[in-house]
């Protein structure tokens, strides 16, 4: 397997293939050799054949997530998005930092929006308490310039949770749309979960000095100064 492994990343795809066929052959319920051949299908464009060997391996082993987050990649690229936002979302709720369903659940986002949101919507309904689905909702109206309807999915998540984050993003979509005032106040609240921010300490003299608050924008450029002497936002701002 660690010999197809490498074939595979150094795209040797038939000397892979060997090894992997092999690797089934001496253990037919190893499914790093159907994973493997899923990988070399795909990188083949071979969609349905990576698919496939996906699908077997998630059947000799439904719990290996990973298998499910390379199958909806493949049906991506097959533009089956509805079948491929089902394995995503299953990735997700089981695991929500797995980078690899994240990234397809991007390039879904991004290609058929209206659809992601209709599935996130149901799955606020199955888990209310789960700040995680608002939060992906609000992304993707944030990815759209959608800003309006980005703050009600933040500040929804917000709600059932003041997790970490939340606050700037919906800072930064009230900027987005030009209201300084709650972008400040939203600001302030990320702040005082970290008040060491570089980011948010920036954004707040920003949006101090835009709404003519001067006295407190010259202060916190101080306090920048004191805290980052080596950053030049603080002199370029004074």
């Amino acid at each position: 397997q660690v010999r197809g492994d490498h074939y595979l990343c150094n795209a040797q795809f038939d000397l892979a293939e060997t090894d992997f066929n092999q690797v089934i052959s001496l253990s037919p319920s190893e499914i790093s050799g159907y994973i493997g051949l899923g990988h070399i299908a795909y990188f083949r464009k071979e969609y349905d054949k990576a698919v496939e060997k996906y699908s077997y391996a998630l059947k000799l082993d439904p719990d290996y997530y990973y298998a499910k987050s390379f199958r909806a990649d493949a049906l991506f690229s097959q533009k089956k998005y509805k079948e491929s936002l089902t394995d995503v979302l299953d990735v997700l709720q089981k695991n929500h930092r797995d980078s690899y369903a994240g990234d397809v659940f991007t390039q879904l986002a991004d290609t058929v929006p209206t659809l992601v949101l209709m599935n996130l919507k149901v799955q606020m309904k199955k888990d209310p308490s789960d700040y995680f689905w608002p939060v992906l909702a609000g992304a993707v109206c944030t990815s759209h310039k959608q800003y309006k309807d980005a703050i009600l999915w933040y500040q929804k998540a917000y709600n059932t949770e003041p997790a970490p984050n939340i606050a700037a993003w919906l800072a930064d979509c009230y900027n987005q749309i030009g209201n300084n005032q709650k972008a400040l106040f939203w600001t302030n609240c990320e702040l005082a979960k970290d008040s060491a921010d570089m980011t948010l300490l920036s954004n707040r003299i920003v949006l101090e000095d835009n709404m003519g608050m001067q006295e407190a924008a010259m202060q916190h450029v101080n306090e920048l100064i004191d805290m980052y002497p080596d950053y030049y936002f603080g002199y370029y701002r004074r």
